[in-house]
């Protein structure tokens, strides 16, 4: 193989490689799972859509005007396509998993409020033992992926209301906040 063949291999393959791992991290952040995009950008989701494009735009403007193999373009065009089509597909699976996460870390919390590991002030620690005392139940109410959010409805015995919010922060420790809901 010569070496201008081997220099096309190396820019389809970090392109490609490039593309795919963007493409991946903004699936995980908008299925609601630990991401660059969350940690690093602040949620800026377009930064690694646009990464993705410019890459591949990019590559489009070498091969086409180098006349360079355009197999090997075609090739990177395939490959994102397929990447992106599974990860539509699996995006389900992704995001039920971090519904079950997220709702770990609340189970947890409603059921030892005290020792749970998650940041809450002492009021919200003391009214969760409060009304855990009591009969009461818990339904969600509200997931927003994007912000790795979930939100759940206490209803207690006595009619009172809460929404508990749980916000995964950046680097994975839950925020808990308890909110009275007064009719």
């Amino acid at each position: 193989m010569n070496t201008e063949k081997k220099k096309q291999i190396i820019v389809f393959g970090w392109r490609t490689a490039s593309s795919v791992l963007l493409l991946a991290d903004y699936f995980l952040f908008s299925t609601g799972n630990p991401s660059l995009t969350y940690s690093f950008f602040g949620g800026w989701f377009i930064i690694p859509l646009a990464g993705a494009a410019i890459i591949s735009i990019s590559y489009w403007r070498l091969v086409y005007r180098k006349k360079e193999n355009r197999r090997l373009f075609t090739s990177h065009l395939i490959i994102i396509v397929a990447v992106s089509i599974a990860l539509f597909w699996m995006s389900g699976y992704a995001r039920q998993h971090a519904i079950a996460t997220l709702e770990a870390d609340a189970k947890a919390f409603v059921d030892d409020p005290a020792t749970s590991k998650v940041e809450a002030s002492k009021e919200t620690r003391t009214l969760m033992a409060d009304i855990g005392k009591q009969p009461h139940t818990m339904r969600l109410d509200a997931f927003i992926p994007t912000f790795r959010r979930i939100d759940y409805l206490l209803t207690v015995q006595t009619n009172k209301r809460f929404t508990l919010i749980l916000v995964k922060k950046w680097n994975g420790i839950p925020e808990i906040s308890l909110v009275s809901q007064e009719p």
